[in-house]
């Protein structure tokens, strides 16, 4: 077993969820010949989407290295991320969306072209001394639109805490360098820093570990600087699957995770699920065991000498799912700050 691989099974995300789902009830992973056989129909979208864009950084609302210095979009990306959660309406009120460059965006993306749109706009969201302080007013201008972004105050006051944060310690660039180009130092640097990407749980008296918003920021610099420069990672490979609420509904939809009969009428009823619940944490750990086992099994029918990056199928799953036929069953309702 290489060093990549031992590193990854060690790696507190992958190894917690793997105790979770050793005694799971509510959420089963398919055995391997249905996941063997799933990969087999996604094949060929699979190669096409490796072939393509990574559909982020060339993105037209995605700040770059043209507008930005590689310092400013580091720091941007993390402003983005600190908030990246939660974007699904609350039951009668219309999605939040923004506009920019004549299309109207929602979800992630919103978010994305929010902050797009306020830095040129001039609003120092990259500043750590302006966000300290951030008024309830300049954020609800720079996410104005149609309808309310949820957890508005929780994002206010994320935005606030990375600000003061960085105040009293150091620059995101400097907590970068200081990972020395090791995506699993980086990941674990920031949830010691910051409490708000402390993803972590208990199941049944044990820790679990899930720091999703972490480990985007760490795979969205990846992308960003293709790999290079404050983009460079030696161990990208420990990266897992982004627990949220997008990826198990194109799961289960595969037919790769399967819910107990009584979690099958929560989520398709559209109840909501407790944050912390065993429901909800078994969901997100089985979303990363799963994706590890699908992503080993496009390696072998791709005949890949170096592992795909699990973020890499995570982001290709998170495509599907934009797909009607991937949403005929809802995703689940959990209102959190981690997804």
């Amino acid at each position: 077993m290489g060093e990549t691989n031992i590193r990854k099974l060690l790696f507190p995300v992958f190894a917690t969820t793997t105790m979770v789902m050793r005694e799971a009830r509510h959420v089963k992973i398919a055995p391997p010949h249905v996941i063997r056989e799933c990969a087999k129909r996604l094949l060929s979208r699979w190669n096409d989407f490796c072939e393509g864009s990574d559909g982020f950084s060339d993105s037209p609302i995605m700040l770059n290295r043209i507008e930005a210095s590689e310092e400013e979009l580091a720091r941007w990306l993390f402003v983005i991320d600190t908030v990246n959660y939660s974007f699904w309406p609350d039951p009668g009120k219309p999605l939040w969306s923004v506009e920019y460059g004549e299309k109207r965006w929602s979800g992630y993306w919103g978010l994305v072209a929010s902050f797009k749109r306020a830095y040129e706009e001039g609003v120092p969201v990259t500043d750590p001394l302006f966000l300290s302080k951030l008024s309830e007013d300049i954020l609800h201008h720079i996410f104005r639109g149609q309808g309310e972004i949820p957890l508005f105050e929780f994002r206010l006051s994320h935005l606030r805490e990375i600000g003061r944060i960085l105040i009293a310690n150091s620059d995101i660039v400097e907590l970068i360098n200081s990972a020395e180009q090791s995506a699993e130092r980086l990941v674990e640097a920031i949830v010691t820093y910051f409490p708000s990407f402390r993803d972590e749980t208990l199941y049944k008296g044990r820790k679990v570990f899930f720091w999703k918003r972490s480990q985007i920021y760490v795979f969205d610099l990846y992308l960003a600087f293709r790999g290079e420069g404050l983009g460079k990672f030696d161990d990208i490979e420990v990266l897992t699957a982004f627990a949220d609420y997008k990826l198990p509904q194109v799961l289960r939809a595969l037919g790769i995770i399967e819910y107990s009969k009584n979690l099958s009428e929560i989520v398709d009823n559209r109840v909501m699920i407790g944050a912390g619940s065993e429901e909800e944490v078994e969901i997100r750990a089985a979303t990363v065991q799963a994706v590890e086992l699908l992503r080993r099994e496009l390696d072998i029918l791709t005949e890949k000498a170096k592992p795909t990056i699990a973020a890499r199928v995570d982001q290709f799953l998170w495509h599907l799912g934009q797909e009607d036929p991937f949403r005929v069953k809802p995703y689940h309702l959990c209102r959190t700050i981690f997804y």
